[in-house]
């Protein structure tokens, strides 16, 4: 009997057993009408009828195996290749059986977990694995193509082995060799067991799979073999077996020694080229041996070399390490090999918990040995696991390298690593408050206020369903039957023994140590920096790997630091102007092409240099543009105009270039942050960060600008002092790492030793730099202080100002953009819902769960002047203070007192005895018809507006002490008109009929509370019996009511002249500097950055995307002063053509005042005078500029930022004729009944009273006048003065008249 023979009764004997099984199956299946291909089992509800069913299907799926393998043996030998005599079509028959017993098998396991989860609840993970596997049915083509190129790697090692398998078929061909085994057969055949050498061929591929993993988990090792090549075995079709003979399997009965000869079939990955591991894909890495880390750890490997300038011989990148990696040396080697054979070992350890159906026997065996000889262990499981061992993904690997330094008790996952939103109303609020007010809408934004990318969205999809599979806090990777009392399964983090190796049932959740990284480098090779970051956890363990990676401290050719993820860096290349004139022959024509350099990066959440950096990014727009982006909310934080997102435009035709429009081929926008998405080549996988877009404001720019724009903005956002603080940064780091003498490697420094931080700040460590004018840039004070380069002392003032919140001591770093009123207010509009539902602008709206909406943007400018809200003012004011003990609000008195008083109102002018009949202006009708609709709406936009805008100008008023002043006048007019209301009618009647018979009331809902306001504010110094009454003694020391004393104390304010009147002299400093060309003076720009600074946080000014402005900031001192903030607007003056409706405001005098009221003071020996002013803030006019015309009051700061106006600034030229004529518009339909007794000058009005009640008559209806509707101007008591004789008129000091 030779081993044809075998094969044949093998061949047999297989065939009788499957035909004998299939003729006899369990009593389910023989009962069971449903065919087993589409058998489900769904209604098999005991355990032992599945686990007979299971041992029914496992042995025919064994068998079909072997009688497909034994076919393909037979009919290789028997039959000729091109006639089969229908084995080919019994084959193939035989496979769709196995297929479908597979298949069977699959959903029998299925269904057994069904059962026994019902049953024991603890089996969830294995159904969890199960579906996992099914979803993977698609993947088996691939899986075997895998397998494939796998063994192809190993072809010279194959190659080798199928020679020698040729040369001994040609040795047993011979009749010698064929009877002698015919012989020793037969002799045996009675003391044991046939032969089978399809059960051979079976064992023969298990141990190759075996073989192949011991070498990947370096058990073994080349240079443990004895390189001869005559102990090889199966041949490059190892998967099929169909190339094996039945010569070659009669000598094949020995399998244990065959195994043995297998030794060096997986040298065959020492073989691997570069080219092949770049194939593997960007997710996985390729196994090395031993000897290969060895070698290249030991001789270092040359950088793979990319993109970007690189400057070599610095300290963080020396000339010794300019192409190739520094070698390790000898006992260090050891030890790295050492730990990376263990990250190895548990590697495949969680590779198999990940494995169900391998589990059960990981969890039994007490080493890898012991589990890869346990027969239990399938042929394919184990093929499986050696593909997955010899590629294994880049995430697992990371693992791994966790896994081997994670101790025996790890605390819970770290709740800080997750992103930190300290936002003040969580998103459902903001969303239900978003629908709840209409806003103005003319088209749709080119930019979104809130968006995610594809990548973002589909991460945050996967947490929520791994959240919502595993649980929250305490859920696992794979559970493993942890039950309470109950019965009920309990998710369980815990520790098990996986080949006698204990690992968690979990992948580490925390940021992995330095040591891992280093691990990973070296396993992965073939990885590079950006397939490390999307592996970090957060954005510290990126920034400590990013900085590592700078200073070479990892042993990777491809490991060499970060760049921005995108850039385009070819505007002055890509930009094009050429325009022809109309002198020549042609017709005028124009072509061009605009573009501008561009930068995306990210910055980390939550950090006060980043919050910084993106303040000092949005208002430096003379220089970039930026857009930010957060990427936990998606929510847009800074977004420049619409007209500033064009990237890439173009205009060309015949005609002039000014007359035809930019066609915008490119701009910021969500197509563009997809573009971005897609041509990166790195991501994270958290969301801690910002997403940063910034381009040239001016287009065809070199891209150096760009470049340095953005560091030195980084510079101050780190508050750097000094070029050796830039590695303050990197501190931590630093002071961990030393630079070996030898090699110049940089690895983790010994106690003792000379850290990189230490000879950074050694005396021996000299700085320099160049700029792009090749100018050497000394680190020295004078140089800081004179280029301004680093953070210095005005940066520190102004940031006082921009970050009140860090003197607090806030831990909440996060980027808020600045929320003013007036910003607000532009960008969101008014709440209409109040129009809608009848509101005054003082009432408030009620939600549908009964709380206040935010229907007003200005809760500290409402008519009562309490509950203000205006911290943070800095060293130029004080804080607004509020009594909380008379925190009533405006409903208080209009709802009581004036409620009375209007019923009390109403009986009298039914009687015909009521001065004015208030009730027809204190409530609009129900129903207004048509024509009132659009005068109702506008003037609740003005009362909306008013608002806004008080909020704004006081928050912006920089005189000493103005918003506390501001605030106890509001208080004491409160009070007064409280007071006067709980007087007799008799007391506010006259006032009522002066106006009624000046014509110039008109007809609005807050006509009674603005007169009664307007009567209670002239009161305070008329009455002084208020001033002994409960509601006015706390006032009786204030400096409003005792004006003589408030005389002597002159308002500590810039002068108020406009550009056109200044005088020359004035100018003298500044123009000095100018002509010398001096630098800017460092203690000007010490004086007027933080007021400047104060300015934008209020709202009054903003950003200017202007090229060139007009203006220009300068510092000046006025006698008795310190430096204040004025703006050189003279350029202008010649060009400012006053229209002839306005009237010089300098032709009204001091003087000619005092001489007109001289003259009345005769007419009237009881006259009684007022000087009431219009408020202004010291820099300001409360005069609205229109948004077309901004750019006319625009201004450079002293660091070249572009500012403009929102209101009037004073040093406009002729701005006094502005407040002039405003002034005379307010008065002007009264103007019949004041007559010649009101004087306007510019913002004050000199009202001439015969007596006292004239004055106060006459002084109320001027109030009213002013500040009545559209509610903006307002009279300032605390720089008016009102009912004082012709002697104290005298006796003012100009400052108060002037």
């Amino acid at each position: 009997m030779n081993g044809l023979f075998c094969m044949y009764k093998g061949y047999k004997r297989r065939n009788a057993k499957l035909d004998a099984l299939v003729k006899s199956p369990p009593a389910y299946l023989a009962q069971s009408s449903v065919p087993l291909v589409n058998q489900t089992f769904q209604d098999v509800e005991w355990l032992h009828v599945l686990k007979q069913l299971y041992e029914h299907l496992s042995e025919r799926y064994r068998l079909l195996s072997r009688v497909i393998l034994a076919r393909k043996l037979h009919h290789e030998h028997f039959f000729s290749k091109t006639l089969d005599y229908g084995h080919a079509q019994y084959l193939a028959k035989l496979q769709r059986e196995k297929l479908t017993a597979l298949r069977a098998l699959e959903r029998l396991e299925r269904r057994t977990a069904e059962v026994l989860y019902q049953q024991e609840k603890w089996f969830g993970w294995v159904r969890q694995r199960q579906n996992e596997e099914e979803d993977e049915r698609a993947a088996q083509a691939a899986q075997v193509k895998k397998e494939a190129a796998m063994f192809k790697r190993y072809r010279k090692e194959l190659e080798r082995r199928t020679k020698e398998l040729k040369k001994k078929e040609d040795l047993k061909r011979q009749e010698e060799y064929l009877n002698e085994a015919y012989r020793e057969r037969m002799s045996q055949e009675e003391e044991e067991e046939e032969w089978d050498p399809v059960e051979d061929c079976i064992e023969d591929e298990r141990g190759t799979y075996i073989d192949l993993i011991k070498y990947f988990l370096m058990l073994k090792d080349s240079s443990e073999e004895d390189g001869t090549e005559e102990e090889n075995g199966k041949s490059s079709e190892a998967t099929g077996a169909g190339n094996t003979n039945a010569a070659e399997a009669s000598n094949g009965s020995k399998t244990a020694k065959k195994r043995a000869k297998k030794a060096k079939s997986s040298q065959g990955s020492t073989e691997t080229s570069t080219t092949e591991a770049n194939q593997l894909g960007e997710n996985n890495i390729t196994m090395e041996t031993k000897s290969e880390i060895e070698k290249r750890l030991r001789e270092g490997v040359e950088y793979a070399q990319g993109g970007g300038l690189l400057v070599r011989g610095t300290i963080e990148n020396p000339i010794e390490l300019a192409h190739k990696t520094a070698p390790i040396p000898e006992e260090e080697i050891k030890t790295l090999l050492a730990d990376i054979a263990e990250i190895k070992h548990l590697l495949f350890c969680r590779l198999l918990l990940s494995h169900a159906s391998l589990l059960p026997a990981a969890l039994r065996a007490d080493s890898v040995e012991d589990f890869l000889n346990d027969k239990e262990v399938a042929a394919a499981d184990l093929r499986d696991l050696c593909l997955k061992m010899e590629k294994p993904g880049l995430q697992e690997v990371r693992d791994a390298c966790a896994d081997l330094i994670r101790g025996e008790e790890e605390d819970e996952p770290d709740q800080n690593d997750g992103p930190v939103d300290n936002e003040d109303e969580d998103s459902e609020a903001r969303k239900a408050r978003k629908e709840m007010r209409p806003r103005f809408k003319h088209r749709r934004d080119a930019v979104p206020e809130v968006w995610h990318t594809k990548r973002e969205k589909e991460m945050l999809k996967r947490r929520a369903q791994s959240r919502k599979m595993l649980g929250e806090a305490g859920a696992t990777m794979v559970d493993f039957g942890t039950t309470n009392d109950e019965g009920e399964a309990q998710a369980k983090r815990m520790r098990v023994k996986v080949c006698g190796r204990y690992i968690y049932n979990y992948p580490s959740e925390k940021a992995l140590t330095r040591g891992g990284w280093f691990h990973f480098s070296i396993i992965a090779k073939d990885s590079s920096f950006y397939d490390a970051i999307q592996l970090c956890r957060n954005w510290d363990e990126f920034f400590e790997l990013n900085v590592l990676a700078i200073w070479q401290y990892f042993p990777a050719a491809k490991w060499l630091g970060f760049i921005p993820y995108f850039q385009f860096d070819h505007a002055a290349k890509t930009s094009v102007h050429h325009q022809t004139g109309s002198r020549g022959q042609g017709r005028r024509s124009h072509a061009m092409v605009e573009a501008r350099n561009f930068m995306c990066a990210h910055i980390k959440r939550n950090d006060a240099a980043s919050r910084r950096f993106i303040q000092y990014l949005s208002v430096e727009t003379s220089l970039v543009v930026c857009l930010v982006r957060d990427a936990v909310t998606g929510k847009t934080l800074v977004s420049p105009p619409e007209e500033q997102l064009w990237l890439l435009r173009e205009k060309s035709g015949l005609g002039r270039a000014s007359k035809n429009e930019w066609n915008v081929i490119a701009q910021v926008g969500p197509k563009f942050f997809e573009d971005m998405e897609r041509y990166r080549r790195w991501h994270f996988s958290f969301n801690e960060y910002y997403d940063v877009y910034v381009w040239d404001a001016v287009p065809g720019q070199k891209f150096y600008n760009l470049h340095n724009t953005i560091q030195g903005l980084l510079i101050k956002a780190h508050r750097f002092h000094s070029v050796r603080e830039f590695y303050e940064v990197e501190a931590p780091i630093l002071k961990t790492l030393v630079r070996d003498k030898d090699t110049q490697r940089a690895r983790d420094a010994k106690p003792g030793e000379r850290t990189i931080y230490d000879s950074l700040n050694s005396a021996d460590t000299h700085f320099k730099s160049w700029n792009e004018k090749d100018e050497v840039i000394v680190d020295t004070e004078e140089d800081r202080e004179a280029r301004g380069t680093f953070y210095n002392e005005a940066d520190a003032a102004e940031d006082r100002m921009l970050f009140p919140e860090e003197l607090s001591g806030s831990t909440n770093e996060l980027f808020k953009e600045n929320m003013a009123s007036m910003n607000v207010f532009e960008k969101r509009g008014p709440d209409f819902n109040r129009f809608a539902a009848d509101l005054d602008t003082d009432e408030e709206l009620e939600s549908d769960d009964g709380e206040h909406s935010e229907g007003s943007l200005c809760p500290s400018c409402r008519g009562s002047g309490d509950d203000h809200d205006h911290n943070h003012h800095g060293e130029h004011s004080d804080e607004w203070v509020s009594d909380d003990t008379d925190a009533d609000a405006d409903d208080g008195w209009f709802s009581g007192p004036l409620a009375e008083y209007f019923a009390q109102s109403a009986a009298s002018a039914e009687r015909g005895n009521q001065a004015i009949d208030v009730t027809k202006y204190f409530k609009a009708p129900p129903e207004l018809d048509p024509a009132n609709m659009e005068r109702e709406f506008m003037s609740f936009i003005d009362r909306e507006k008013s608002k806004v805008f008080k909020e704004g100008w006081h928050k912006a008023d920089l005189e000493p002490g103005a918003q506390l002043k501001y605030s106890t006048a509001l208080r004491m007019v409160k009070r007064m008109a409280t007071y006067n209301l709980l007087q007799p009618p008799a007391r506010t009647d006259p006032f009522f009929k002066f106006l009624k018979q000046s014509g110039g009331v008109m007809e609005h809902r807050r006509v009674v509370p603005d007169m009664l306001g307007a009567f209670a504010a002239m009161s305070l110094f008329f009455t002084p019996e208020f001033l002994s009454s409960d509601s006015g003694t706390e006032f009786q020391d204030s400096l409003l009511v005792k004006q003589a004393e408030r005389a002597k104390q002159l308002p500590d304010r810039r002068r108020y002249d406009s550009n056109k009147y200044m005088p020359n002299e004035f100018w003298k400093d500044w123009d000095t500097v100018c002509k010398r060309r001096q630098p800017y003076p460092f203690e000007w720009d010490i004086a007027i950055r933080p007021i400047i600074a104060h300015l934008y946080k209020s709202g009054v000014i903003t950003m200017a995307y202007e090229e060139q402005v007009p203006g220009k900031a300068i510092a000046a001192k006025e006698p008795g002063r310190g430096l204040d903030l004025y703006i050189d607007f003279r350029q202008l003056v010649k060009t400012v053509d006053m229209p002839p409706e306005l009237q010089d405001p300098t032709k009204v005098t001091r003087e000619g005042l005092l001489n007109t009221a001289r003259g009345f003071a005769r007419a009237n020996p009881n006259a009684r005078f007022a000087v009431l002013r219009i408020w202004s803030a010291p820099h300001f006019y409360p005069l609205m500029i229109g948004y077309d015309r901004r750019w006319t009051v625009s201004f450079a700061d002293a660091v070249g930022r572009h500012w403009e106006w929102k209101f009037i600034p004073k040093d406009m030229p002729c701005s006094e004729w502005s407040i002039h004529h405003q002034a005379r518009l307010r008065i002007r339909p009264y103007q019949a009944s004041f007559g010649k007794k009101v004087i306007v000058k510019r913002d004050m009005y000199l009202v001439m009273g015969e007596d006292e009640v004239d004055l106060l008559k006459l002084a109320a209806a001027v109030t009213y006048a002013a500040q009545t509707e559209p509610w903006r101007l307002e009279i300032d008591l605390w720089r008016s003065f009102v009912n004082v004789d012709l002697a104290f008129l005298e006796g003012l000091h100009h400052a108060w008249m002037d």
